[in-house]
């Protein structure tokens, strides 16, 4: 299946303390609507790591469905977020989405709620 996992970018202000081509999730949003370049705004996490990096890439990985919806409600309740599974299922269907119409290893940078292929 097509998902997004950890990747480095080329910018001087990306950062990468994810494990390489790990699953990544969005799990924090800032509560300042006018904001785009925090950590909150700007980080996908890790799911197995719970670190963050500004850059995804898009990868074919073997996993089902289900076990990426476990993988991120998992990685929500690890971190204290209160998500439900429907919520995590939601979440996956947007990322898997988004990747599904990206070609393997395209870069994904995140802008607060938007996700768009790194230029």
């Amino acid at each position: 299946m097509r998902v997004l996992v950890a990747s480095r970018g080329d910018l001087a202000e990306d950062y990468c303390w994810t494990v390489a081509g790990e699953l990544v999730a969005v799990v924090s949003r800032c509560e300042d609507v006018q904001c785009s370049l925090c950590d909150l705004c700007v980080a996908f996490v890790g799911v197995g790591s719970a670190r963050a990096t500004t850059v995804a890439r898009v990868a074919d990985v073997a996993i089902t469905r289900d076990a990426y919806v476990e993988a991120l409600h998992e990685l929500y309740v690890r971190e204290g977020v209160e998500c439900t599974v429907d919520e995590a299922r939601e979440e996956a269907e947007q990322l898997l989405a988004l990747a599904s119409t990206l070609a393997p290893g395209a870069l994904v940078r995140r802008h607060g709620d938007e996700l768009r292929q790194a230029s």
